[in-house]
C-alpha cells in the first residue's frame, strides 16, 4: 500500500532516480531532474530534518549539477547548503557539496575551509562509515585543488 505522507518513500524514490540519472548519459539524465526535484521537495515538506536535511541537501546538489535551463543555480546551491549546515553543523556531506559549489564559483578559501572542517569531525556512531568516506573525498579534493605542486 502506498503512503504518500511517509517521508522515507519520497526520499528513497528521489535518491533512486538520482542514481539512475548518474548512470545515464548526460542528455537522458536531464529528463529526471524535475522528478528528482519533486520527490525531494516532498521530503522537505514532510520533514525538513529527515536524515540531517537530506531533502534540502539533495535539492542543493541538483542546483549545483543541473544546467541553468533545467533550473540549476550554483549560488542557490550555496545558500541552501549554508542553511543546511546551520541546522546540522556536522553534516559532512553538506560540507563536501558546499565545497564543490564554492569551487565552481571560484571561492577557493571558503571551499578549503569546508574541506578542512570535514577532516576535523569526530564520528557519530550513526554515520561513521559515511564520515570516513566523506573525509577521504575531502582529502582527494584538498590534494587536487590546494596541495598540487606544493
Amino acid at each position: 500500500m502506498l503512503t504518500p505522507q511517509r517521508v522515507e518513500g519520497h526520499f528513497w524514490l528521489g535518491a533512486s532516480y538520482a542514481l539512475t540519472a548518474e548512470a545515464r548519459n548526460f542528455l537522458r539524465a536531464w529528463l529526471l531532474v524535475d522528478t528528482i526535484s519533486r520527490e525531494m521537495e516532498a521530503v522537505v515538506r514532510l520533514d525538513p530534518d529527515y536524515e540531517q536535511g537530506a531533502g534540502l541537501r539533495n535539492l542543493a546538489r541538483l542546483d549545483y549539477r543541473a544546467p541553468i535551463f533545467k533550473g540549476g543555480d550554483k549560488r542557490r546551491s550555496i545558500e541552501v547548503l549554508e542553511g543546511c549546515l546551520t541546522r546540522h553543523p556536522e553534516d559532512s556531506l553538506a560540507m563536501l557539496y558546499l565545497a564543490d559549489s564554492y569551487l565552481a564559483l571560484g571561492l577557493r578559501e571558503e571551499a578549503r575551509e569546508q574541506l578542512e572542517k570535514i577532516l576535523q569531525l569526530c564520528p557519530d556512531p550513526n554515520y561513521a562509515p559515511e564520515l570516513a568516506a566523506h573525509q577521504d573525498e575531502a582529502r582527494v579534493r584538498l590534494a587536487k585543488y590546494f596541495y598540487a605542486g606544493q
